[in-house]
């Protein structure tokens, strides 16, 4: 590069950051409607930077302050919660609070009481037998009336048990002044419902309202009967049969008929002969206690039994810190010695005295000798201070120790003295040694 254009250059760059030099840098403002707040990220859609010499700063939408009120129609008049499918009630929302509309000129209903029941203040948290009634936006608290005495009752057929299973069919709950009774068909049931002459017994359900039919139920079986038409004759099971829910593709023994618009499913009748079992991993026991975590009841055919998780037991017996832990079991007529067993383990506790100098003894008649056999019955054992003994009864012993022929009789043997040995006899010792 020639001189004379370096200069320029380096002139030019002198003369154009002194201009700039002087001229004053504003900081970035959010504007009118926005706030500034930390940085915005990827899902922030209302926040935008801006950047301005070197400083930065983050504008979002400032917050819109909800103040409306909701607000009932002309011709309604606001009121408590709308019950469930309560007609002429509708709910009002807007900025977080909600009214209760009804149709001032419609509701004139009141809330009331069954007639065994007494209206009272509000129920308590988990109250049982209190229920709130609602109706035109006023609440009243039911509850069972003082003088209530009736109670309830299952059907001739039915007998009564534990409370009902989600999965029990035929199992249904009768109450009655704050009382409740759980009932199931009575064990070999084999009633079997019926209509009476002039009705067509069916399958399907009676519709709300429907004039003209009745549902007959029996031992566990409904039949839903519908008067018959004229000059038709409508399907029905034999004697020996019942009729039920739709045939299955399986159910060999099912038949189906229809006639008059009608359709029933006929199977034989068969007493309940199911017996409910407990699920892989748990183990029948005795009835569940209230609150028993991780125990279910199994209801079948009237037939209850209480299923309990199978838990695996790593506990390890032990003795009280006063005792001394051992692996010899106790004998029957041993004073001062229990067991303690946990799961499926066991050790042996003795009573440990502390400074015991007492010294365990047989009686009179007995003498000390090797532990007890399980066969020896006569054999005792006796503790005392943590030393133990082992007693049976003496029996009458003259006969002397003697050494062979080619030893001789002498002093103790001396430790570690390999050509000597003891012969013991009736509680006499000679030590031997050979010739």
């Amino acid at each position: 590069m020639r001189p004379s254009l370096l200069l320029f250059v380096v002139t030019s760059a002198a003369l154009l950051g002194g201009c700039f030099k002087d001229v004053p840098c504003k900081a970035p403002v959010c504007s009118e409607g926005e706030t500034a707040a930390g940085a915005c990220d990827a899902s922030d859609r209302g926040c935008r930077t801006l950047e301005v010499c070197g400083l930065v700063v983050h504008c979002r939408a400032a917050p819109v302050t909800c103040t409306a009120q909701p607000t009932c129609a002309e011709g309604e008049v606001p009121g408590g919660a709308c019950g469930a499918g309560e007609p002429g009630c509708r709910s009002v929302s807007l900025c977080g609070t909600t009214v209760h509309c009804r149709a001032e000129a419609q509701c004139r209903a009141a809330p009331a009481c069954e007639p065994d029941e007494e209206a009272g203040s509000a129920c308590a948290a988990e109250e049982p037998g209190c229920r709130g009634v609602s109706a035109c936006g006023s609440t009243v608290y039911c509850r069972p009336g003082a003088a209530c005495l009736a109670a309830p009752s299952c059907a001739e057929d039915e007998v009564a048990g534990g409370a009902c299973q989600p999965s029990e069919s035929g199992c249904r709950s009768v109450g009655l002044c704050g009382t409740a009774v759980h009932c199931r068909p009575a064990v070999n049931c084999q009633a079997v419902p019926s209509c009476d002459t002039g009705e067509t017994a069916g399958s399907s359900p009676c519709d709300e309202g429907e004039a003209g039919c009745r549902s007959v139920s029996l031992c566990g079986t409904t039949v839903h009967c519908r008067r018959t038409t004229l000059g038709c004759d409508a399907p029905a099971c034999a004697s020996d049969e019942v009729a039920g829910a739709a045939c299955q593709p399986s159910e060999s023994a099912c038949r189906t008929e229809s006639g008059c618009g009608t359709t029933v499913h006929c199977r034989p009748a068969i007493a309940c002969q199911a017996i409910p079992t407990c699920a892989s991993g748990e183990v029948e026991g005795q009835a569940c206690a209230s609150g028993e975590a991780g125990c279910r009841a199994v209801s079948l055919c009237s037939t209850t039994l209480y299923c309990r998780e199978v838990v695996t037991c790593d506990a390890i017996p032990t003795c009280e810190a006063s005792e001394d832990t051992s692996a010899l079991p106790c004998n029957p007529a041993e004073v001062g010695c229990r067991t303690v067993s946990l799961c499926g383990a066991a050790v042996y506790c003795r009573e440990t005295t502390v400074n015991c100098l007492a010294a365990p003894s047989c009686d009179v008649g007995e003498q000390k000798g090797a532990p007890c056999q399980s066969a020896e019955p006569s054999c005792r054992t006796v503790t005392i201070c943590g030393e133990t003994i082992h007693c049976r009864p003496a029996v009458a012993c003259m006969a002397a120790p003697t050494c062979d022929a080619a030893e001789v009789a002498g002093p103790a043997c001396a430790t570690g003295e390999a050509a000597c040995r003891a012969v013991t006899l009736c509680g006499s010792t000679v030590y031997c040694r050979p010739l």
